[in-house]
């Protein structure tokens, strides 16, 4: 007689979690790289002097500002990403979508950068700045929330506060950019502020995070 009991399904990886950390990577580099390509070189004549140089290179500093914001941004979404890809044992193929989708937006982010270069701080440029980051930090949070809600592509052993903290990590920058870019139409500096906020929101201790997550823990 012929057992009908469900075999467990066969876990074949689309590809090995370090490939798509090594691509991830390289296009974080490009992206960065991308930025300061985006800053122009004024076109002057070559009998300026010194001090009319140096006004108009002091003259580009919203372009300076906004490509170390986008820098700032950028190296976040590698750290987080490294964070969440350091968890996993494995890869599957809707995660490597998610991923792609992410890093598709991410390469997006030259663009708004290269625009306020060139518009300064209007209220659309904030808001197109602020969208950008939006879509790349909530992509990022919905590739983490999947990836870390399937015991069988982590890493054995994965603690539950881990997990808390990389999700506080994510939802944080991401309540920061909603702020800044519902700010864009009323109060544009304040909501660069804001965009400056949401990478350093990063500095926060992972271990203050997990520490409170366990004193939570142990309350219940």
């Amino acid at each position: 007689m012929k057992s009908h009991a469900k075999k467990p399904a066969l876990l074949l990886p689309w590809t090995s979690i370090e490939r798509v950390k090594s691509i991830s990577d390289n296009i974080f580099g490009f992206a960065m790289t991308l930025l300061i390509i985006g800053i122009h070189i004024p076109k002057l004549s070559k009998n300026i002097s010194d001090t009319e140089l140096l006004a108009q290179i002091a003259a580009q500093w919203p372009e300076f500002t906004t490509y170390i914001l986008s820098f700032l941004n950028i190296s976040n979404y590698w750290m987080l990403h490294n964070g969440v890809f350091n968890c996993l044992a494995r890869t599957d193929k809707t995660l490597i979508q998610l991923n792609t989708l992410f890093l598709l937006t991410v390469t997006f982010l030259p663009y708004p950068t290269a625009l306020h270069g060139i518009y300064g701080r209007h209220s659309a440029v904030a808001l197109v700045y602020g969208l950008a980051i939006v879509i790349n930090y909530s992509l990022l949070f919905v590739a983490a929330r999947y990836a870390l809600s399937k015991p069988e592509l982590l890493i054995p052993n994965l603690h539950f506060p881990i997990r808390k903290a990389l999700a506080f990590k994510l939802l944080l920058p991401l309540g920061l950019a909603i702020m800044g870019t519902i700010l864009a139409f009323l109060f544009v500096r304040l909501s660069f502020l804001f965009f400056f906020l949401v990478p350093l929101s990063n500095a926060i201790p992972w271990r203050w995070i997990i520490s409170e997550s366990n004193n939570q823990t142990s309350n219940h």
